[in-house]
């Protein structure tokens, strides 16, 4: 079992003060899909719906399957994986229907399953999930399987790319960052050389090579050579076209009315992005100046090649040197890679391939450990720096069930969903269905595995057809919040699902930051048993805990601790030799949180819930 430390509410609270930025603190990544009629190929009109995570590890060579679905016409005949785009049948590449169990599915894929061409396809929404019954032999469900990412639409200007062309050396590089849940776009833009100042930035519509009217004006975001600013509850149109490569950036001025340079936002699924916002304030020690720059930075799905692009205004003098360093934010690091040969005056493009692109490299770009560095003679140890995030979202999975509830809820109902925070820590994405019960609210609340606490965010209103699909947003009356942020990430926030029957909960889900895979084996597990004289103590336990019963005409007893996922972490099995048995079992070795004690005698099983502090 992979150890959980939970650190203290203070030193917990200090770190993550010190790294409000760093959030992206894992190098898996989170892979979903939400499945429904609509996608279906052709469309099926049906309220089922499904939730379905993929995690990839940091070693990009295992994926964890967790499904769950709910409203089929009838039981799951058949799920697999389908190679395919959006809106195209593609032909089956793995079988899931080995791993049903219900309404859920889980599943782990290694070897050539996990090969780095599959693993691209997870990542660039190449994959679907469909789930056959049959009353729909050919799907009724289906889910496209996208990243969980905030999109980054890069731009690089230039006069080549005006209508009718200019002749200029002028240039600018930025980006444009649309959140997932579509409420804002940040964007930073560098220009450099231009003939004269500039007297107006426009975002317009159009196709690259065609001009179009204005979608919005930057104009006032517009300081000397620098253009950042953030764009509000963009509109659909202006969302759709980015989208489609439709739109546009224009920077003009006197000389050049029409404009001087301009670059189409450009995006791709075959990327990761990443970014960088740079000036003197992130030195150590910081430097007064009023020098800026942008950094654009993605690595192929493949892994085998990083882009990187940068420009910077107002330097004290000329770029003699520029590296990417390995540091959180705040630290000062070492050279990871030299990027001094691709220096062109204020401009530092180039890109990394080969060995020099490990792994271990990789993942310091995923967890927020890199920071670009730039050098004058000036400060020779650095005049701008900037710490490089990426716009993948921190990822979290949790299945549900009566298991997990305080006191444990007898039932058949589970169900299962994922989370995911932007780096902005702005806002949750959330999704999960259950299945095998009425409900009667949802929300989440604070508290760790086997502690029951009190609620963070109602999800009643968003809960239909057993399953709830949304965003909890800064901008609500109960705002999601950087505390929110710290609980999620100290697997401190739990889903539970009430219904009339069990008005306390039925089922329950911890939700979980990091890479797990998910054990079936305890799902459907008999609770009644015939076992007399049951007992563990003491309960709640910080270390040993002696499980005791009576046991009549039974040569061999097991005993199994599972953890709160189903994960089987202790297993023995002893001859009874009296009627008193008792065995002790260390569990000083484990973390804090919730585990399930299951007594096997013969035919017979009872479990049993177990908290250690």
């Amino acid at each position: 079992m992979k150890k959980r430390q939970l650190l203290s509410s203070a030193l917990f609270a200090m770190l993550f003060a010190f790294n409000a930025n760093a959030n992206h603190l894992k190098d898996n990544l989170l892979v979903t899909a939400k499945l429904n009629g609509t996608q279906e190929v052709p469309s099926v009109t049906t309220n089922a719906q499904g939730v379905g995570s993929f995690m990839i590890n940091a070693t990009r060579d295992t994926v964890c399957i967790n499904i769950s679905v709910t409203g089929l016409s009838g039981a799951i005949t058949g799920i697999h994986i389908h190679d395919g785009a959006a809106g195209i049948n593609g032909g089956v590449f793995k079988d899931l229907t080995p791993f049903v169990s219900g309404n859920r599915i889980t599943a782990k894929l290694t070897g050539a399953d996990a090969s780095a061409s599959n693993i691209s396809k997870f990542l660039s929404g190449k994959f679907y999930v469909n789930v056959h019954t049959v009353a729909n032999p050919n799907g009724e469900i289906r889910g496209q399987l996208y990243l969980e990412t905030d999109w980054s639409y890069s731009v690089m200007m230039n006069g080549s790319q005006e209508t009718p062309s200019v002749t200029t050396t002028a240039y600018g590089v930025g980006v444009f960052n649309l959140s997932k849940d579509l409420s804002k776009i940040k964007f930073n833009i560098i220009t450099q050389g231009l003939n004269g100042m500039t007297s107006g930035a426009h975002l317009h519509y159009g196709a690259s090579g065609v001009s179009g009217g204005v979608a919005v004006d930057l104009s006032s975001n517009v300081n000397g050579n620098v253009i950042s600013g953030t764009i509000a509850n963009p509109s659909t149109m202006l969302i759709d076209s980015m989208m489609a490569g439709r739109i546009y950036l224009n920077v003009h001025n006197s000389a050049n009315a029409g404009g001087e340079i301009r670059g189409q936002l450009m995006n791709s699924k075959q990327y990761l992005y990443f970014d960088a916002s740079i000036d003197g304030s992130q030195e150590v020690p910081s430097i007064t100046n009023m020098a800026k720059g942008s950094a654009t930075i993605k690595i192929n799905t493949t892994y085998d090649t990083l882009w990187y692009d940068v420009a910077i205004d107002g330097l004290s003098g000329a770029i003699t040197g520029a590296h990417f360093h390995n540091a959180m934010k705040g630290v000062n690091g070492g050279v990871e890679f030299d990027m001094s040969p691709d220096i062109m005056g204020n401009r530092v493009m180039g890109k990394i391939t080969g060995a020099t692109l490990t792994t271990t490299l990789i993942n310091k770009f995923l967890r927020g450990e890199i920071y670009v560095n730039f050098h004058t003679a000036a400060n020779p140890g650095g005049e701008v720096r900037g710490q490089v995030y990426r716009l993948v979202r921190e990822g979290y999975t949790y299945s549900m069930n009566g298991m997990q509830e305080t006191p444990m809820v007898t039932t058949s109902a589970m169900g299962s969903g994922i989370v995911s925070i932007d780096r902005d820590q702005d806002n949750a994405h959330y999704m999960f269905v259950a299945s095998g019960l009425t409900s009667a609210g949802a929300h989440f609340h604070k508290g760790i595995m086997g502690q029951s606490g009190g609620v963070l965010y109602d999800l009643s209103s968003y809960y239909m057809n057993n399953g709830a699909f949304g965003y909890w947003k800064s901008s609500d009356s109960s705002p999601f919040t950087l505390a929110n942020s710290l609980q999620f990430r100290g697997d401190s926030v739990y889903v539970n699902i009430h219904t009339s029957t069990n008005a306390n909960g039925e089922i329950r889900g911890q939700v979980l930051n990091g890479f797990e895979c998910y054990n079936t084996s305890s799902t459907g597990i008999d609770e009644h048993s015939n076992i007399s004289g049951l007992s563990l103590s003491p309960n709640p336990t910080t270390g040993n805990v002696t499980v005791t019963f009576n046991t009549t005409n039974v040569s061999m007893t097991t005993i199994v601790v599972l953890d709160v996922l189903g994960k089987e972490i202790y297993n023995q099995t002893m001859d009874v030799t009296s009627n008193l048995n008792h065995k002790i079992i260390d569990l000083s070795a484990f973390s804090n949180g919730l585990y399930f004690v299951k007594i096997i005698n013969g035919n017979d099983q009872v479990i049993q819930k177990i908290i250690k502090n």
